[in-house]
């Protein structure tokens, strides 16, 4: 007997029928069994890809093709610690030894014993630091707009200048000018770039590095009022200020290491324009507390 040919499908048929399925009439069709998942070589594939890996706020839709930013860690990061540990030294160590220049100015311009002339001689003091944390705002623009090694050594050089004119000054109202405020101001713009540069070398190990750095304003706090005094019996008041002004040559030349890693995005820049700004504000408030903390007491003492 010749077996009747069983149409495509038939097989599938009585087995669907078994199990209570209507089985699809007609042949089937080869797109039903064609594998229609996109490959990610095939360019609808590359859609896909970009599109499920952009992440929240990436309105591209595109995947960055630039690896992380990885911090050295050390190398030339140590380096520029010590350059930023001279930076906090010299900077500090002049403002915390301003009692013994006190003194010197008190003999320079007139009696220990006149409480007019202490008062507005403490003020040579109390404005210079004050203005230190009273420039931070204006710091953090510049160090974003110019980068940390043009700030600092610009800084720098204007600390030097007012250091140097402050050596011929021979009245109080000139030191206000010139180591109240372009001395002090000066100082500003060197020291914070000083803190802000070792945030592109060190990540994992910043928290010690800045301890190191702090604890450079200590040591020159320490030593620096046993020279001062020293240079002051021996040369006088204006040839101790020359010599003073060579801590800021050095500390010029040292604000030169500060060469930048983090590259510069305009994403980045919004979000960390807005955290520099607070944090600017901090450090204002901090100089407008220590400010008011020297000067209230000298008020009280006139009174």
């Amino acid at each position: 007997a010749v077996k009747s040919k069983e149409e495509p499908g038939s097989r599938v048929s009585r087995e669907s029928r078994a199990i209570g399925f209507a089985a699809p009439q007609g042949p089937v069709r080869s797109d039903m069994t064609e594998d229609k998942t996109v490959r990610p070589h095939e360019p609808d594939g590359e859609k896909v890809a970009e599109e499920k890996s952009a992440g929240p706020g990436n309105g591209t839709g595109r995947v960055s093709a630039e690896p992380g930013f990885v911090h050295p860690e050390g190398g030339w990061g140590w380096v520029v610690m010590l350059a930023s540990m001279w930076c906090n030294g010299s900077v500090f160590g002049i403002q915390n030894s301003f009692g013994i220049l006190y003194v010197a100015l008190l003999n320079e311009f007139g009696s220990e014993e006149d409480l007019d002339l202490q008062f507005r001689t403490a003020w040579v003091g109390s404005l210079s630091m004050g203005m230190i944390f009273f420039c931070s705002p204006i710091v953090s623009v510049f160090t974003d707009l110019l980068g940390c090694r043009i700030t600092a050594v610009g800084g720098a050089a204007v600390a030097l200048v007012g250091l140097l004119a402050s050596s011929f000054i021979r009245s109080l109202g000139a030191l206000y000018f010139t180591y109240g405020l372009v001395f002090a101001c000066g100082c500003s713009f060197a020291y914070q770039p000083s803190l802000v540069i070792l945030g592109h070398y060190f990540k994992r190990r910043l928290g010690l590095v800045n301890g190191i750095v702090t604890a450079g304003s200590s040591v020159f706090t320490i030593l620096l009022p046993l020279l001062m005094s020293k240079l002051l019996k021996q040369l006088g008041l204006s040839h101790t200020l020359r010599v003073l002004c060579g801590l800021m040559f050095v500390l010029m030349l040292a604000s030169l290491t500060y060469r930048p890693l983090l590259p510069r995005t305009p994403d980045t820049g919004k979000n960390t324009g807005l955290g520099t700004l607070m944090s600017s504000l901090c450090v204002f408030l901090c100089g407008v507390f220590i400010w008011l903390s020297t000067v209230g007491p000298s008020l009280l003492f006139l009174r």
